[in-house]
């Protein structure tokens, strides 16, 4: 987000950080008080913002086709290890070709 320019403004990105210790903190007290309460709210949390992200791409499939990956996704997924991805796949070894996810568009960084 940062290379569409998600933190040119100083208040947005004080306010991104402040909120991320906030809710570290928030997590903290509610599993002091219940553990059970901690989990329940943290699954809450993670639920929504998955469905947040599917709504995002279903509703900006078409523009995020059309816009080119960030570099720094370009440098992760073709110039990589990848984490050993290539060293468990056994037919790659046999015929010398790396398998690495599509990385195209915008889309296909998101989708990865």
């Amino acid at each position: 987000m940062e290379s569409l320019g998600g933190d040119q403004a100083w208040f947005d990105r004080f306010l991104a950080e402040h909120a991320a210790v906030l809710y570290y903190w928030l997590l903290i007290a509610f599993y002091l008080v219940s553990p059970k309460v901690a989990y329940n709210f943290m699954q809450r949390v993670e639920h929504h913002a998955a469905d947040t992200y599917c709504e995002f791409l279903e509703s900006n499939r078409e523009l995020l086709a059309s816009i080119p990956p960030p570099v720094v996704a370009l440098n992760y997924y073709r110039n990589q290890d990848l984490y050993l991805f290539d060293s468990f796949q056994t037919s790659s070894k046999a015929s010398g070709v790396q398998r690495r996810p599509d990385c195209n568009t915008l889309l296909d960084v998101f989708i990865n």
